[in-house]
């Protein structure tokens, strides 16, 4: 009777951490407000942290919808497991952006953003959502370019922000600090 009593408490518990699991799940979706100041905030905030590699991406997506007179809602998901509960975060990104956001964006864009042949942020955690003037399918195709596109602006720059400073005479050494 005991072997059948644990049995049963071991079905009994499993039975409720899988309903308390399905009660668990989490689903966020972050995406501009409506109102016009809300939603100028939210540009503001989100893009600052958003990745660099999602962010070269983005721009590069931008300027080939302004250029196709076209749009699509870019979505990076993100989903996180463990043993009681699923989280699942939605970015909703309107491609293009604003003008003045856009403008900012560029302005953060960095050689290197972008320095693996795979990146899975942009890769595989993202796709098109609402397409005004392309379907999906070629939303899908814009981001893909837009990989390339983002890729290669950086392969070819460097970025001299973070160089050593050369020395005045070709002969002679820098040290760090003079």
């Amino acid at each position: 009777m005991a072997g059948k009593s644990i049995v049963a408490g071991f079905v009994v518990g499993a039975v409720c951490c899988s309903l308390a699991s399905c009660i668990l799940d989490y689903h966020h979706v972050d995406a501009p407000p409506k109102d016009h100041d809300a939603a100028a905030r939210w540009w503001l905030e989100t893009t600052d942290h958003i990745p660099a590699d999602l962010r070269a991406v983005y721009v590069a997506a931008s300027d080939a919808h302004l250029a196709r007179h076209s749009s699509a809602t870019y979505i990076w998901d993100r989903c996180h497991a463990n043993m009681i509960s699923r989280l699942h975060f939605e970015l909703r990104l309107p491609c293009p952006s604003p003008p003045d956001i856009l403008a900012r964006l560029r302005e953060q864009v960095r050689p290197g953003d972008i320095d693996s042949e795979r990146s899975p942020t942009v890769q595989f955690e993202v796709h098109a959502g609402r397409c005004v003037g392309c379907s999906k399918e070629e939303a899908e195709r814009i981001w893909k370019e837009a990989i390339k596109t983002a890729r290669t602006a950086g392969a070819g720059k460097r970025d001299t922000a973070h160089q050593p400073t050369p020395p005045a005479n070709p002969g002679e050494v820098s040290e760090p600090g003079r």
